[in-house]
């Protein structure tokens, strides 16, 4: 038995991650690429306020998610930190990178040339895909390392399908995945901050063989 390392600090963070993209989440979508450029326009034009401030909650929101990912990897609840830090962080990156394009937007949308209007609502998109990817990757890692409750394993598998089928379903401009895959996420990320928050003293690895992957 080894002892464990802090992990309340990434327990608390998660949480906190979760609470500021639930506060965030309260803006309309964004228009994408299938939207005409009057239409990106007219969005912009009459939500800057709202589309800044929710960019800027989610630009924070990654600063909990660094700290609850590296938490996370630290943990003994992990079998290998590596996998679960990189595909974590590169979540993370990814998460910056959706802030982009709307904040472009709220500068250009008025006066901006069409050309740059609908490269930046594709641009939008493309970078929702690459999000979910890396959400799908991250969920992929927890199902596997993850040593906590077998349960909570096959639910990040879950996770993952679901932000993979995500991520190609806006590439098609579908809205069935819009709100379940980023709740299962949320819930994810919740209950993984749960067990950070309960570990004990000691953990006592499970067999690899009970692995859902």
């Amino acid at each position: 038995m080894r002892p464990v390392r802090p992990t309340r600090v990434a327990g608390v963070s998660g949480l906190v991650f979760v609470l500021l993209l639930l506060v965030g989440a309260g803006m309309p979508s964004v228009p994408g690429a299938d939207d005409t450029t009057a239409a990106v326009r007219a969005f912009y034009e009459a939500h800057t306020g709202v589309v800044v401030a929710a960019q800027v909650i989610e630009l924070l929101a990654t600063l909990p998610l660094v700290v609850f990912v590296l938490g996370s990897a630290r943990s003994l609840l992990v079998a290998r930190p590596g996998p679960l830090a990189l595909t974590g962080l590169a979540m993370a990156g990814a998460a910056v990178m959706t802030v982009v394009p709307p904040l472009w937007l709220c500068v250009v949308a008025s006066s901006g040339a069409a050309d740059l209007v609908d490269a930046l609502a594709l641009l939008s998109d493309l970078v929702d895909v690459v999000l979910f990817l890396t959400i799908a990757a991250f969920a992929g890692v927890c199902a596997r390392e993850w040593l906590g409750p077998l349960w909570l394993r096959w639910a990040a598998l879950g996770v993952a399908v679901l932000c993979t089928l995500r991520a190609l379903e806006i590439l098609v401009a579908g809205t069935v995945l819009t709100v379940v895959a980023p709740v299962s996420f949320l819930l994810l990320v919740t209950a993984l901050s749960i067990c950070l928050l309960r570990q004990r003293t000691h953990v006592h690895p499970q067999r690899r063989s009970s692995a859902p992957v």
